[in-house]
């Protein structure tokens, strides 16, 4: 699967407000659909990370093309569920944006930026690697450039059961 992946890393603090550089204000989070999730425990509020991965829907992809020997799609779902899962089990709240083949990537990719902020977004290896992609890629790019926050990190797996590692380099 190729994707982008946006990740909020868990901080600890004692505050019941968060500062939403999307929003541009200092604020409850609740009030907000770009501050950082929250969870308050035992009066300490702990901030996810919000990651959004963003790969080709793996029912699309033309796996003959593939770098990475025996991949299908089974397994591309397969691995991009077990690292999602791993990196909810770390503290990260996550969601996954599945894409075409450029029809309506571009504007998927935006609505879900609109939607809600990230504080990571993950592009998988597919998109960058397998040439009939590139060009997609590179349109996906501009699109993060254009409609997420100037602090929002980038990070790129190198086949889709690393993308926990590529996540956890930035944030």
């Amino acid at each position: 699967m190729i994707f982008a992946a946006a990740i909020d890393k868990p901080q600890l603090g004692s505050a019941k407000i968060a500062t939403s550089p999307a929003c541009g204000v200092t604020l409850e989070a609740a009030n907000c659909p770009t501050a950082p999730a929250a969870t308050i425990t035992e009066g300490t509020m702990v901030t996810k990370a919000r990651v959004l991965l963003v790969g080709l829907e793996p029912d699309i992809v033309d796996y003959s093309k593939s770098p990475v020997p025996g991949l299908t799609a089974a397994k591309v779902r397969a691995a991009v569920e077990g690292d999602s899962t791993k990196l909810e089990s770390l503290g990260y709240s996550v969601k996954s944006l599945y894409v075409d083949d450029g029809k309506t990537a571009e504007v998927a990719l935006a609505n879900a930026l609109a939607a809600s902020g990230y504080d990571c977004i993950m592009i998988g290896a597919g998109l960058r690697i397998v040439p009939p992609y590139f060009l997609l890629f590179e349109k996906l790019i501009n699109v993060i450039h254009q409609y997420a926050p100037a602090s929002t990190k980038l990070c790129f797996n190198t086949n889709p059961a690393d993308t926990a590692d590529a996540v956890q380099r930035w944030v």
